[in-house]
């Protein structure tokens, strides 16, 4: 980029807040998404799971290390699916598919043991759908200023929803001992709406906000046949020659 005077000109951060708001404002709601998916259902159910549904300290502790698990399998099939079916669709399905995981769990964890390890297999695959925020972001900003509008943006909704977010939960929960699971259901809904706002206008954000790469793809597919006719000319008058 330094050979190809790419680099902004000026404070890249100052680039990012006057020319690209749309992106930093999804990748804010993006990465609150990120950080109540896994600060709740992994950081903080193991200490649901034994004062709310009064399991032991060894069984909580198997079951999130149990969800991590398929967690870990989520993600890696969310940047597959997301790279497939775009950011839109994956998102607005994605959303839809956690809020029924996670209400489920939280609903019938106190069932039994057995039934907390399978419910939280399959949450655990519902938030593994976080894999897909990245490939949002990076697309939210140009190659100038990626670093900059990426970094801006994840530090600080981190700092803010990923601090907040177990103090509001924990205050809440003497109010409804179901808080955790409404604030999840919020957080699904967010992913919802973030999907279909994508699907509307994810093409023009993308377009004007980065892919430097799907853009010159489109300018040679578009200049392809007008370079065609003139190739097989200059190769028909060689060989006239």
């Amino acid at each position: 980029m330094k050979e190809s005077r790419q680099l902004a000109p000026e404070l890249p951060l100052k680039t990012v807040l006057r020319d690209y708001p749309r992106g930093v404002i999804i990748s804010v709601l993006l990465t609150w998404i990120l950080s109540a998916g896994i600060v709740v259902t992994t950081l903080m159910t193991a200490t649901f799971l034994q004062k709310l549904y009064h399991y032991t300290a060894q069984q909580s502790l198997a079951a999130t290390s149990f969800g991590t698990l398929f967690l870990i399998v989520g993600t890696a099939a969310a940047g597959a699916i997301v790279d497939r079916v775009g950011s839109g669709r994956f998102f607005t399905a994605a959303g839809i598919v956690f809020g029924a995981a996670t209400w489920a769990f939280y609903s019938y964890a106190s069932v039994s043991i057995t039934v907390v390890f399978a419910l939280y297999a399959v949450m655990g695959l519902a938030v593994g759908m976080v894999g897909a925020v990245p490939y949002v972001m990076v697309r939210a900003f140009p190659a100038r200023v990626r670093f900059s509008g990426l970094s801006f943006s994840y530090n600080i909704s981190y700092a803010i929803f990923g601090g907040l977010t177990p103090i509001a939960v924990t205050s809440l929960l003497p109010l409804n001992p179901m808080a955790h699971a409404w604030y999840l259901l919020f957080i699904a809904a967010l992913t919802t709406g973030l999907g279909v706002y994508l699907t509307l206008r994810g093409e023009t954000i993308e377009s004007d906000a980065g892919i430097e790469q799907l853009a010159a793809e489109r300018l040679t597919l578009r200049e392809l046949p007008v370079l065609l006719p003139s190739s097989s000319s200059s190769i028909s008058s060689r060989t006239g020659r």
